[in-house]
């Protein structure tokens, strides 16, 4: 009798776990070390030290300690002598373009140069003018006194220590081109000022035609 031998063909014997698919996929991860994701950017931030470099490099070292431009003038550097609120000597500029700027630091630093030539010669004539009743000095740790000051309107500390003086208010240390130029330079800002006031009346006075005209329409209407 001829036996036929039964072979598994079902495939129930191998479902007996209906979850092994998952198991073989958290196993696969499980063996598989994470690695971290690559950015495809990069910080630009950099640091002010670098940033700094940065900006001597293209534009050169930072001067503004030195700088004579309006905002950083010694302007707010007031002492008061004789009862004269006297301005720190102002520095000359060294970022002049000479490209015949309207608001240029030279002719900045030429109006800071005028009020402090002002308020030393009245705080000069202001001292001189206590006569032998010598009240107030001219004080130490400021800009030196001026040539034309008797020195026993001087701070001991200053004749003590000799200190030199500076030059005559009265006097013109501005070389003769960067006088010229700051010149030039005040008729072109001048020059500015009164096309920019022209501008703006012509414009009032063409309004106020618009306005005339516009009135008239209407009451050629009524």
């Amino acid at each position: 009798m001829l036996r036929i031998s039964r072979r598994g063909f079902t495939s129930l014997q191998f479902c007996w776990n209906q979850y092994k698919f998952y198991d073989l996929v958290a196993a696969s991860k499980a063996q598989t070390p994470d690695k971290k994701p690559e950015y495809l950017t990069f910080d630009t931030v950099s640091s002010p030290e670098e940033r700094k470099l940065r900006f001597e490099e293209v534009f050169g070292e930072n001067k503004t300690n030195v700088s004579s431009r309006r905002d950083l003038s010694h302007r707010d550097e007031v002492k008061v002598i004789g009862g004269v609120r006297v301005p720190r000597k102002p520095i000359e500029p060294d970022n002049c373009c000479m490209s015949g700027c309207i608001n240029c630091v030279w002719e900045s630093f030429r109006e800071d140069l005028k009020e402090w030539r002002t308020q030393t010669k009245q705080a000069s004539h202001s001292l001189i003018a206590q006569g032998d009743a010598i009240k107030y000095k001219w004080p130490a740790g400021f800009d030196p006194p001026p040539k034309n000051l008797p020195r026993k309107y001087i701070s001991e500390e200053l004749r003590a220590s000799n200190v030199e003086t500076t030059e005559d208010p009265d006097a013109e240390d501005l070389p003769i081109s960067i006088r010229v130029f700051a010149e030039l330079e005040k008729k072109m800002k001048n020059k500015h000022k009164k096309l920019t006031n022209k501008q703006k009346t012509e414009g009032e006075m063409h309004y106020s035609r618009l306005e005339k005209e516009q009135w008239t329409q209407d009451r050629a209407g009524m």
